[in-house]
């Protein structure tokens, strides 16, 4: 009893993770007009979310099927389908911050990473939206 609560706690802590990354694309977008510093910036902070958000989703995962486990759930199928969205746009949009951190630092053109980063990050956002939906969707 205790070990599922448990689970439970420790599974919506890694959600929080996520909330953190809704925001980046606007981030991005708002930031691009002032400069390499800001960016620079903000991309070191969200370089470290989106280190943890990985960890977090894998652990999220573990947790979701121990509580959850029925694999003729239909529900079930479409939560794994968009876990391994998430896991892709997560490690698009962290190799292209990582790569327009290494323009930065070379002082070359980052324009088309950064537009990576924008575009990613926007199915990343979109990606956790519709992972929400799908939990909010099974207790309505």
């Amino acid at each position: 009893m205790y070990a599922m609560i448990i689970s439970y706690g420790l599974h919506l802590l890694s959600a929080v993770i996520f909330f953190i990354l809704l925001p980046l694309p606007f981030l991005v977008k708002g930031m691009e007009q002032d400069g390499r510093e800001r960016l620079t910036v903000l991309f070191r902070f969200y370089k470290s979310v989106l280190v943890v958000a990985h960890g977090a989703l894998v652990f999220a995962f573990i947790t979701g099927l121990w509580m959850y486990f029925n694999l003729a759930s239909l529900w079930l199928w479409s939560i794994i389908i968009v876990w391994v969205a998430l896991g892709a746009f997560l490690g698009v949009t962290l190799k292209n911050m990582r790569l327009s951190q290494e323009a930065f630092s070379n002082q070359e053109d980052a324009r088309t990473t950064i537009a990576k980063v924008k575009r990613f990050s926007i199915f990343l956002s979109v990606a956790i939206v519709v992972m929400f939906v799908l939990k909010a969707v099974r207790y309505i």
